[in-house]
């Protein structure tokens, strides 16, 4: 959660105190983080700040924010949150191609350091 706001008044305050709570209960940790606390107390960010919210920069900066997650699952009860996975630390490769019907497709190559041939 990216809150930001120029000023926080009781309302936004609330906001952020309930979703820091959130992101700090146990029960929530171990059903909807499974790699730990870490990921849902990370996962709330509060700014005090002037945004102009049609500059890209406020975008990219949401964005920024956003980008460090992932969420999976099927349905409201398996609705998780995890860190992304680094494919450049991870030695994975982000491929695309456009097929024989013009689509454009993507895919990722791994090739663990032992393979050798």
């Amino acid at each position: 959660m990216f809150l930001a706001n120029s000023t926080q008044d009781g309302n936004t305050g609330a906001v952020a105190s309930y979703w820091t709570a959130a992101a700090n209960d146990r029960n929530a940790v171990s059903r909807f983080a499974p790699e730990g606390a870490a990921v849902l107390a990370n996962s709330v960010k509060s700014e005090t700040k002037s945004y102009d919210y049609t500059s890209m920069d406020t975008t990219d900066a949401a964005w920024a924010f956003m980008d460090q997650y992932y969420r999976y699952g099927g349905g409201v009860l398996s609705n998780a949150i995890s860190w992304k996975f680094d494919y450049n630390k991870g030695g994975v490769e982000f491929r695309s191609f456009t097929d024989s019907n013009g689509i454009d497709r993507q895919y990722l190559v791994y090739i663990p350091q032992a393979y050798a041939g």
